[in-house]
């Protein structure tokens, strides 16, 4: 059975793969359309967004930071040839490294391309037992150039028997999988989206019950909101503490919510009041005012008055309505 809407949806998705804003914005009409669009899959996946029987709409290898289109096509081929991968060391067993190299594993990981493979997580691919140590992926990677080396020498031998190269498998490594915010903020950096949900996801009652604006509302024109007090939340995602050209300290950082990204600043007294809250990572409740910049009344500014912990802010506020 076609699944139709879902497929239409693939190929929207796949014709602005290079454009992140109209990918975001398609991709919200998908969730609109109650289709699922999933993360990456290298038994499932092929360079672009593709529709699976399910009706899924499975994210392209291709808008993956640093894999290629020969690295995706020698995916596909291997596995329509020979079937689906069943661990990271059948993959590079079958795979050149020729075509898939320790960048594009490396990132093939962090979007969870892998995670198809049984009893296994993303962190295992980069544990590191110490310091000195080479993270596991590295290890995978010459296990198996040994295991090819082993295998051409037997080749080019009189008497070898190809059959009798043996390739067995490292165990995984047992270690602490990433958080859920570790995992997408990965998921963010070589695809440039949260596939497996977004950071704000457990404070959706806050943001519905005590926000009044989205960041995408202030980013569009703030003049409807000139003179009011508003209250929004996000994810601090980069963040720079400084000292200005009087010696005061001043902080400037950028906020994200599920829909755009904001950059503030706050000076002096209220900067050094909220500081330990700037630092990348902080989920944030802000209070501010729209008003006119002191250096140039006809552009306005969000000023922020009030910073709070957002998983604070349901305790704090019920307490005040008790």
């Amino acid at each position: 059975k076609a699944h139709y809407p879902s497929e239409f949806m693939a190929a929207v998705l796949s014709r602005n793969l290079n454009d992140l804003k109209e990918i975001t914005h398609f991709l919200d009409e998908c969730k609109r359309m109650y289709i699922p669009v999933l993360g990456p899959d290298v038994n499932e996946s092929h360079s672009t967004f593709v529709a699976n029987k399910r009706g899924e709409i499975r994210f392209g290898m291709a808008g993956i930071k640093n894999v290629g289109e020969a690295a995706v096509q020698a995916l596909v081929d291997e596995r329509k040839k020979n079937g689906p991968f069943t661990s990271i060391f059948d993959l590079t067993r079958r795979v050149s490294s020729h075509n898939i190299n320790k960048r594009c594993l490396e990132s093939l990981a962090r979007a969870g391309a892998f995670d198809c493979f049984e009893n296994t997580h993303r962190a295992q691919y980069f544990y590191q037992e110490n310091t000195d140590d080479s993270p596991f992926l590295d290890k995978i990677i010459r296990h198996t150039a040994d295991y090819h080396a082993r295998k051409d020498s037997m080749q080019v031998s009189l008497f070898g028997d190809e059959d009798s190269v043996h390739f067995t498998e490292l165990n995984l490594p047992e270690c602490r999988p990433w958080s859920k915010l570790e995992q997408l903020k990965y998921e963010k950096e070589v695809t440039g989206f949260y596939m497996s949900g977004h950071p704000l996801d457990d404070y959706q009652f806050e943001i519905e019950h005590y926000c009044n604006v989205n960041i995408d509302d202030l980013k569009q024109d703030l003049k409807p909101f000139k003179g009011k007090e508003i209250s929004f939340a996000g994810i601090v995602i980069e963040s720079q503490h400084k000292v200005g050209k009087t010696g005061k300290p001043f902080g400037s950082f950028v906020v994200e919510d599920y829909f755009n990204f904001i950059q503030l600043t706050v000076f002096s007294e209220e900067f050094l009041k909220w500081k330990h809250f700037l630092d990348e990572g902080q989920y944030l409740y802000i209070k501010a005012r729209v008003e006119s910049r002191f250096d140039n009344p006809d552009q306005l500014s969000v000023r922020v008055n009030q910073v709070m912990l957002l998983p604070e802010i349901l305790e704090k506020f019920c307490k005040v309505v008790s």
